[in-house]
């Protein structure tokens, strides 16, 4: 008996020095994407007040949308989560605003690399309220649909290969309601002036 409560104990312990470790090695409130992502913003002296409006499975990474209602903000940043549970920013793009008066839609994309894999993403905004939907065209020939989140960002996010094209993306489309394309943009013409 005293044998099996012995071992109970040393288990308890482990467990116990386990959590704590892995706890230092995370930030101070890593539950959420949310609460992982306010220190990268106060670093950055941005607002860290931010909630998620869209996240993309993309391989080990999830790319997430972050908007800060208040400032009219929005970011975009790879998280890795440990556990299922640990968030962990791993870079991004960071300060967007939305612009209104100067634009009807526009995009662009980036890409990221960590260890063998590149991380591709494009973002961008939709300032015409008859924009239901947008359809991205990848480089492979598929190609992605969806409304843009809380109806005015664009977030579409995908794996590359190692030593791929930093432009993975041939355009994007933009839709109405009924269907109607209304917008064919592509890297030489990125984005459309409000008028």
């Amino acid at each position: 008996m005293n044998g099996i409560k012995g071992h109970l104990i040393r288990w308890l312990l482990i467990i116990i020095m386990g959590t704590f470790i892995l706890l230092g090695m995370y930030s101070h409130h890593p539950w959420s994407a949310e609460s992982a992502i306010k220190e990268s913003l106060l670093a950055m002296n941005m607002p860290g007040d931010v909630q998620s409006v869209s996240t993309i499975d993309v391989g080990k990474l999830k790319a997430v949308l972050f908007w800060d209602e208040e400032h009219e903000l929005y970011h975009h940043s790879w998280m890795d989560v440990t556990l299922g549970r640990i968030w962990t920013p791993q870079g991004g793009g960071f300060g967007h605003t939305l612009d209104g008066d100067t634009y009807n839609i526009k995009f662009g994309e980036g890409y990221s690399n960590k260890s063998n894999h590149s991380y591709h993403y494009v973002l961008g905004q939709v300032n015409d309220s008859r924009v239901r939907t947008v359809e991205i065209l990848w480089r492979d020939g598929t190609t992605e649909t969806k409304e843009p989140a809380l109806g005015r960002i664009i977030h579409f996010a995908r794996e590359g290969k190692p030593g791929e094209s930093a432009l993975q993306s041939l355009g994007l489309k933009a839709y109405d309601y009924t269907g109607t394309l209304l917008y064919d943009l592509d890297h030489n013409n990125n984005s459309v002036p409000a008028e």
